[in-house]
């Protein structure tokens, strides 16, 4: 009776089941409320089956995906007709997941920007597409989820996918990417204490973490994002087994854009390096691979001596085991040129300056298990690998606590911290009085902007969104805002102008004229040359004041331009202001898929009288923006961003400095910071394409270089700030210049008949070395260990009461 029971139970489950195990997109999708041309229907999709939304890096499961707030993503959407073939359009936004709960119809109360591509979709085969968006910077209350709303239309059909909501990382949380076919030897990671900092098994709030661990899977394409815009989220990928042939071109180009700017690569030895040294990535490796040898066991056991915790009980066994590897695979090859070993690895590890970023490369696999039991790995790899601070760690009855040593322990230093990841325009601290437009509150406090011990002085992250977000208020992004009015706008005469005007035209009306028709003696024609005095003065005062007559459209550019030393492709950022003494809606379009463009302030509510946009991407080699709508006698503010191509790189020594791109810069002024403080100049004037200058270094002050950049044609309060001592960290060289001409690669519909630029060029020539490395002052405790410690600390309360209480 028993064994009926239990069977007829089982097959209650199972039936029960069904929908469980015949797919998840059958169950979450073909059945579910839609709403279609404003109506809300329930019942079964049979039109569509919309397969699992996820966010680019995706891991291919929900609990890996998440998207970090105020940074562009891409978002991977699987869609299948089962009907028809169909030919349409789809369209998302995200919002936070407290806000606007479902896409009504086109055009009503959208999001500030929505994302729209077209769509193709054969009867019967699941295609997946990937758009672009843009994540918002602030909150809804205590929303800690973002939310993405979909639409699908076609001139036959319509069909909303369900919404999904998201993690919203914290402002020191990036994306710790991992290539690999083998995700299961990365189960410490995962785990380990530089991803999530300890806390007590019993403490009610959470810890932030510092990496959220990704690996990039896919049907054909791995899960990445193809343009280096969308990547700004990143902050680590860690090369294992993956060939280069599984990136496709445009994310090998993506990777190396990022990589220059900033981005950590780390390439894990004998199991990364097959065919990676055969691409193009293999030319910047630090190590020159010539084949493969066997791993030196001595070595191995130095580094594991050199890097173990003081209180590490593990060294003498984890030692003994590398000792006897020597039948390992280890990586064969010179170091190249500006490479180096990284301190206390006994050549066992390299690294090697990529621009902004880093490439860390190991000679043997760094998840080999002769590592597995060795309890200082974490120390080790958060310091050699990750080039991250030391820490120490305390335990007492209130839990872990985990605390950077010479660092700043606050969230913004956790940024500095976890992604080296920077652009000037988004993240620049600039020593001088910022814009007058920024609040007192958006101002970081001055124990942080001052601190000597902060990890990276030179850069200021946003507050929710960390370091590499989309922003219109950072320091250099105000002052080039507040440019661009100045050239944009109408200039207001003065009453002194006025009068001196007015006073000029009744001169050349009335005596002037007089005198000068007496002297000719033909006195009657005075009164003919009073019609062509008036339209002289007119036309005279308008060009004056700026001021446009009639159907006047103007558009006015201010754009900074950012290059790595040594690399063609650069990113450049503007600011478009568009002025029209009547309403009239535009079009911008992009030459290339590198490209992202939002109003500006549209997720600060400054932009609430006027309609939203569409990003579309897809229907042409670059994206573009519609419905960018100017109010009349209005002026309406584009920030766009690209990665261009400008035909070559800036070469710099410190003896000489060469233009090889297609551009021509003038008021080219160089500064260098050394390591002791001391500060040089050298200014160039012009930079001609295909020029080599050298140079002449004199010491410099920072009134010495307001004084120099002062006299620079335009712009000194963008050049400025840009090179005075307290705005670059030690160790680095810069160059700043004017930029000839505009640079292409976006074109408004209708174009302006008036128009104005202005461009500037910050050039990275040479940065201090990310590597400042040094282990733990102590190791993370046991549960035994903190067992032991709570005993201890119990005994000690019994008997200070035994001896205090009567």
């Amino acid at each position: 009776m028993q064994t009926g029971t239990a069977s007829l139970k089982f097959l209650t489950a199972l039936l029960l089941s069904v929908p469980l195990w015949i797919g998840c997109d059958g169950c979450r999708h073909d059945s579910s409320d839609v709403e279609v041309g404003g109506k809300k229907k329930t019942g079964p999709v049979e039109e569509f089956t919309f397969g699992r939304t996820s966010p680019l890096p995706s891991g291919g499961s929900v609990a890996s995906d998440a998207i970090k707030p105020g940074h562009w993503f891409s978002l991977r959407q699987p869609v299948r007709s089962n009907k028809d073939d169909q030919r349409g359009a789809l369209s998302y936004y995200s919002s936070w997941a407290d806000g606007p709960s479902e896409l009504a119809s086109r055009g009503d109360k959208l999001a500030p920007i929505t994302s729209e591509r077209p769509a193709v979709l054969p009867k019967g085969r699941t295609k997946q597409f990937d758009l672009r968006l843009l994540a918002s910077h602030e909150p809804l209350g205590d929303s800690r989820r973002i939310a993405t709303y979909g639409y699908f239309s076609s001139p036959s059909s319509a069909a909303t996918p369900p919404r999904t909501d998201f993690l919203a990382m914290g402002p020191q949380e990036y994306f710790f990417t991992i290539l690999t076919q083998r995700p299961e030897r990365f189960a410490t990671f995962q785990v380990a204490d530089w991803v999530r900092p300890p806390i007590d098994e019993n403490a009610i709030t959470s810890v932030a973490s510092n990496y959220r661990i990704v690996f990039p899977r896919g049907k054909g394409l791995l899960a990445l994002p193809d343009t280096m815009l969308d990547w700004t989220s990143t902050a680590v990928l860690f090369w294992d087994d993956v060939a280069p042939s599984e990136l496709t071109p445009d994310q090998r180009r993506a990777l190396l854009d990022w990589l220059y700017f900033g981005g950590r690569l780390i390439v894990n030895g004998d199991v990364a390096v097959a065919e990676l040294a055969a691409s193009d990535l293999g030319k910047l490796l630090p190590i020159n691979v010539n084949g493969m040898t066997d791993l030196d066991g001595e070595s191995a056991a130095m580094l594991i001596e050199k890097w173990s915790v003081a209180s590490d009980d593990s060294i003498v066994t984890t030692a003994a085991l590398a000792r006897n590897q020597a039948t390992r695979i280890a990586v064969a090859g010179d170091l190249r040129d500006g490479a180096s070993v990284v301190e206390g690895t006994h050549g066992l590890i390299a690294s090697r300056s990529i621009g902004r970023g880093t490439i860390v490369m190991s000679r043997f696999d760094l998840t080999s298990d002769w590592l597995s039991g060795w309890r200082s790995r974490d120390s080790f790899f958060n310091a050699a690998i990750l080039g991250r601070p030391a820490r120490s760690y305390s335990f007492d009855s209130n839990g872990t606590r985990q605390t950077y040593i010479g660092s700043l322990n606050s969230p913004s230093g956790a940024a500095a911290i976890n992604t080296s990841f920077r652009l000037a325009v988004k993240d620049a601290r600039l020593s001088s009085t910022v814009s007058a437009e920024r609040d007192e509150d958006d101002v970081t406090p001055a124990d942080e902007t001052k601190s000597e011990t902060q990890w990276d002085p030179a850069f200021r992250p946003h507050p929710v969104a960390g370091f590499g977000s989309w922003r219109d208020d950072s320091d250099l992004a105000l002052r080039m805002q507040s440019l661009l009015k100045e050239q944009a706008g109408v200039t207001i005469p003065s009453l002194r102008f006025v009068m001196r005007s007015l006073a000029l035209y009744l001169f050349a009306l009335i005596p002037l004229n007089y005198l000068v028709f007496r002297l000719i003696g033909r006195l009657e024609w005075a009164w003919l040359s009073i019609p062509i005095l008036a339209l002289v003065g007119a036309a005279w005062i308008a060009r004056t004041v700026s001021l446009d007559l009639g159907l006047a459209r103007t558009q006015s550019e201010v754009a900074l331009l950012e290059m790595q030393t040594g690399y063609a492709r650069a990113h450049v950022t503007r600011f478009t202001s568009v002025y029209n003494s009547l309403s009239s809606s535009y079009e911008i379009r992009f030459s290339h898929r590198d490209s992202a463009a939002a109003p500006a302030g549209i997720f600060q509510g400054s932009n609430t009288d006027v309609s939203p946009v569409t990003f579309r991407y897809g229907y042409s080699d670059g994206p573009s923006i519609h419905g960018f709508t100017v109010p009349s006698n209005r002026t309406r503010v584009l920030h766009s961003e690209q990665i261009v191509e400008l035909g070559g790189s800036i070469n710099f020594t410190s003896a000489a400095i060469s233009n090889d791109t297609k551009s021509n810069f003038t008021d080219c002024y160089l500064i260098r910071k050394t390591i002791d403080g001391t500060v040089d100049q050298a200014r160039l004037g012009t930079l001609d394409s295909g020029a080599t200058a050298k140079l002449r270094w004199t010491k410099s002050l920072n009134t010495d270089i307001a004084d120099t950049t002062n006299a620079m044609e335009h712009g000194n309060s963008i050049t400025t700030p840009l090179v005075t001592a307290d705005s670059i960290p030690i160790g680095t060289v810069r160059m700043v210049a004017k930029v000839v001409g505009v640079i292409p690669g976006l074109e408004i519909f209708p174009s302006m008949p008036q128009q104005n630029n202005s461009t500037f060029l910050l050039v990275d020539l040479e940065h201090l070395p990310q590597n400042r490395s040094q282990g733990d002052s102590n190791l993370l405790p046991t549960k035994r260990e903190r067992d032991v410690i709570l005993l201890n600390a119990e005994d000690d309360e019994t008997t200070v009461k035994e001896i205090t209480v009567p």
